[in-house]
C-alpha cells in the first residue's frame, strides 16, 4: 500500500539525556533541522553534571522544551516524563548520541497513515552507511528490524498510554519490553527509510567487560516474555561455547573488521575472559532459578 504524505499534525520527539556534552549539540541540531517542522522536542535531562544543559539552552528554538530531574533515575524514567508531557498524536524517540536524517520524521510519520500501525522502528546505521567498524567500536545498529531500539522508534500516543510506561525497574531491554506490550494493540513495522546514525563510541576495558553482564538481564527478560533468541534448546549462545573450547576462533574477528589498531588488539585479548565471565553469569543464573541453561 502506498503511503501518503502526512498531514501537518503535531509530532513529539522525546530525547533522554545525561552528561552528553560531547554529542547533544549534533543530535539537537539534526532535530531542529527536520524537513517536517510541526514538532516539539522534549529534552529530558536526567541530572546531568556536565555542560549538557548549557549546550541545549544555547540552541534557540521555540519548539524545544527542557525538563530536568535533580536525581539521576535512568533513561526509562526520563522517557516516561517526556511522554507525560508530549502533546503530539505520535511520539518519536531517539537518543542523545544519535544524529537523525533530515527526513526522519517525514518518512516515519507516513507509516501511521495505516490505522493498523501503532508503532514503527526505524533504521539505525552506525556512524554512516559506508563506515567499517573497528573491533573496539561499541557498534549500535538496527538494519533489518526486530530490535525495537528507542534510539529510533515511534508510537501513537494513545498506544503508549494503553500499553503503560517504560519499566523503570529494568536496566536493559526496556525498549523491547515496551514494544512487546504495544504489539498487543496493533502492528509495529520496520521503517527502513526513517534513518538515524549512531555516533561513534569506543569501548573501554570496563565497558567491554560489562557487556557480559547483559546475558543475565536477557535471561530474566526471556523468562518473562518467553523469547528464545540466541539459543538452541538449553544451550544459549552456542557459538560462544565453541569459541571457549577453541580459542583460535577469536582470530576470525580480525577478518570482518578493519586492520586492528592497539585498542582493537586490547579488546581482542579480552574476548576470552569476557566469554568465560559470561558463562559464569549464565550458570549462576541457572542455579538461582533452578533451571538448566548451558
Amino acid at each position: 500500500m502506498r503511503r501518503q504524505t502526512p498531514t501537518d499534525q503535531l509530532v513529539s520527539i522525546v530525547v533522554p539525556t545525561h552528561n552528553a556534552s560531547d554529542s547533544i549539540a549534533a543530535c539537537l541540531t539534526s532535530l531542529v533541522g527536520q524537513s517536517y517542522t510541526n514538532i516539539e522536542i522534549i529534552i529530558c535531562d536526567d541530572a546531568s553534571t556536565d555542560s549538557t544543559l548549557d549546550i541545549v539552552s544555547a540552541i534557540v528554538d521555540p519548539r524545544i522544551c527542557i525538563i530536568s530531574s535533580e536525581i539521576n533515575q535512568g533513561s526509562s524514567a526520563a522517557r516516561n516524563r517526556g511522554v507525560s508531557l508530549a502533546a503530539g498524536e505520535v511520539v518519536f524517540f531517539t537518543d542523545d548520541d544519535v544524529e537523525t536524517n533530515r527526513d526522519w520524521i517525514l518518512n516515519g510519520l507516513r507509516y501511521f497513515s495505516d490505522d493498523a500501525v501503532v508503532g514503527i522502528e526505524g533504521k539505525i546505521v552506525y556512524v554512516s552507511a559506508d563506515y567499517l567498524p573497528r573491533y573496539s567500536d561499541r557498534t549500535v545498529q538496527n538494519l533489518l528490524g526486530g530490535e525495537y531500539m528507542t534510539a529510533n522508534a515511534a508510537y501513537r500516543k494513545t498506544a503508549l498510554v494503553q500499553a503503560g510506561p517504560f519499566d523503570e525497574a529494568l536496566w536493559r531491554y526496556q525498549d523491547m519490553d515496551l514494544a512487546l506490550r504495544v504489539q498487543q494493540l496493533g502492528r509495529i513495522v520496520f521503517a527502513e527509510d526513517a534513518v538515524v546514525c549512531h555516533m561513534r563510541e569506543s569501548y573501554t576495558v570496563k565497558s567491554f567487560m560489562r557487556e557480559a553482564i547483559k546475558i543475565g538481564l536477557w535471561l530474566d527478560f526471556e523468562k518473562c516474555h518467553g523469547d528464545s533468541n540466541n539459543r538452541i534448546g538449553p544451550v544459549i549462545y552456542p557459538s560462544h561455547i565453541i569459541t571457549i573450547l577453541f580459542p583460535p576462533l577469536i582470530l576470525t574477528k580480525m577478518v570482518v573488521h578493519r586492520h586492528p589498531n592497539r585498542r582493537d588488539i586490547l579488546m581482542l585479548l579480552l574476548i576470552y575472559p569476557r566469554l568465560v565471565f559470561e558463562r559464569y553469569i549464565i550458570w549462576r543464573w541457572a542455579l538461582h532459578n533452578r533451571t538448566i541453561v548451558i
